[in-house]
């Protein structure tokens, strides 16, 4: 799937089920991932990309607040993410944001892992709840700047580029042998996100 020039997120998970495979989101007036008050949730092979906003490309909860200045109650959710072979970077700093509403007093109610992605953190990791972020984002790169990443985001075209550091990055699967358009991926050694490199 392609999700893209939305006013708001591209895709938004409310307490809900979501498997995504080989779709691109960018071009979104808010987050390009939403999920909140918890939920299961799949990603595999996915490009998330936000440019040129002040939302994240993912953002995640496992609450919902009572009250409308979110002083009150929260009422919590299980969250469970699951994100493999991914892309979720931007213009940002900080293009991931994770929030657990019991501020890691219960252990399991929030519960996620990154594998093999390539994401764009700083401050984030000054949390002190996430500040052991990449011992759940297992052989993940963090984008610096000027790192190479998409083909040229002004023309919004997130293909990868020839010095990509998403190439190579992706753990292969036999589940999805082909890219968003139907390329074949690298068998031993695949890229990140929903295009496989063409030469």
């Amino acid at each position: 799937s392609r999700i893209m020039n939305t006013s708001s997120s591209g895709i938004i998970g409310v307490h809900g089920n979501i498997t995504a495979q080989n779709t691109l989101v960018h071009s979104n007036g808010g987050n390009g991932v939403q999920l909140a008050w918890g939920g299961n949730y799949e990603f595999d092979y996915c490009t998330v990309a936000s440019y040129g906003n002040q939302s994240e490309a993912l953002r995640a909860n496992n609450y919902l607040c009572t009250d409308p200045l979110c002083l009150g109650e929260l009422l919590i959710n299980r969250f469970e993410g699951r994100f493999s072979n991914c892309i979720f970077t931007g213009s940002g700093s900080d293009e991931i944001l994770l929030e657990d509403g019991t501020f890691g007093n219960n252990p399991g109610v929030f519960d996620y892992n990154f594998n093999n992605c390539v994401v764009r953190v700083d401050e984030f990791l000054d949390t002190e709840l996430f500040s052991n972020f990449f011992q759940f984002c297992d052989e993940c790169y963090n984008v610096q700047f000027g790192d190479a990443v998409f083909l040229d985001t002004d023309e919004s075209d997130y293909h990868l580029d020839t010095l990509s550091v998403a190439e190579n990055k992706a753990l292969p699967s036999l589940d999805f042998p082909l890219d968003i358009e139907e390329n074949l991926r690298d068998a031993n050694m695949p890229d990140a996100g929903c295009y496989e490199y063409q030469y």
